[in-house]
């Protein structure tokens, strides 16, 4: 058990494990991932890979410096599947989904998708993470063993565990959560300023998938941020709005072509109208249904 200062943002933290007890931990996660996910891994030779290959290897040259991502041995492998996500292992694995791949209408989206999926690796948020939940549910256990003595019958204690576990929840874990997303959204664009990357993509992105999540009815996208392990699609583009001038400047110190005039948010807009458009029209099976009323 330590503490230690985070790379980039020097946030200091308590970790449990040592780098090579965390290591075989993720190993062994990787391996339980692969046997899960097996009938959904594609082939290397399916043409999804070129595009993610492309942007994986711009972000890892461009950042190369950086002893982490220079020391570590980086992979690709596709997930065929509808759902919007990526994630990067501790173990250098990168993983997208296919229906992030749909999700996202250029190299620059990508870049700032991996990006942010990198410095999940880079700041060892998968060892803090453990650690915390180690510590928190050390507390949890204490407190609960305290209850469980004193409490008149095992139903009231029974639901005094459940109770304390959803107050640990809302006040520790899900903030913590939150707090690493963010702590990642803001180094992942560095990474991607340094890569060349339009890093004003990263405010489209998320206001994209805002969009999309509301046009397709995500249910997940309607729970309130302070119940959520992730801020919301519309708090993550507002921050990263705030973060794009410094990452534009980066950009600039690292002699990157200039940026195309056109402004990224008008096809945000195109995006907004054309589901707009296509929500407004009438649904085609309405002469058959009777509403209840």
């Amino acid at each position: 058990m330590h503490i230690e200062e985070t790379p980039f943002t020097k946030r200091r933290r308590f970790i449990v494990f040592t780098q090579k007890q965390f290591a075989e931990v993720a190993e062994q996660q990787r391996k339980m991932l692969f046997e899960s996910m097996k009938d959904k891994l594609l082939p290397a030779k399916h043409p999804a890979y070129a595009q993610v290959n492309r942007v994986a290897q711009r972000l890892i040259r461009a950042n190369n410096d950086i002893p982490i991502i220079h020391d570590q041995k980086w992979s690709v492998t596709l997930i065929g599947d509808k759902e919007k996500n990526a994630f990067v292992l501790p173990t250098g694995h990168i993983f997208v989904f296919l229906g992030m791949l749909e999700m996202v209408a250029n190299d620059d989206q990508l870049g700032v998708v991996l990006g942010h999926e990198m410095a999940h690796t880079i700041l060892g948020h998968g060892a803090e993470q453990v650690s915390v939940s180690h510590f928190v549910d050390y507390f949890v256990i204490i407190v609960m063993s305290a209850l469980w003595a004193i409490l008149p019958s095992d139903v009231i204690s029974g639901f005094s565990t459940y109770v304390m576990n959803k107050i640990v929840d809302v006040m520790l874990h899900l903030p913590y959560s939150r707090l690493l997303e963010t702590e990642a959204d803001e180094v992942g664009l560095r990474l991607s300023a340094k890569a060349c990357f339009d890093v004003r993509e990263s405010v489209s992105f998320w206001q994209r998938m805002n969009i999309v999540s509301h046009f397709e009815g995500d249910v997940a996208a309607q729970v309130p941020e302070f119940l959520s392990t992730h801020p919301t699609h519309e708090t993550r583009a507002q921050k990263l709005e705030e973060s794009v001038p410094k990452a534009l400047e980066l950009r600039k110190e690292c002699n990157c072509p200039p940026l195309p005039l056109r402004n990224p948010q008008l096809d945000v807009a195109a995006l907004k109208a054309k589901l707009s458009k296509a929500d407004a029209v009438d649904d085609p099976w309405k002469p058959f249904i009777v509403v209840i009323k």
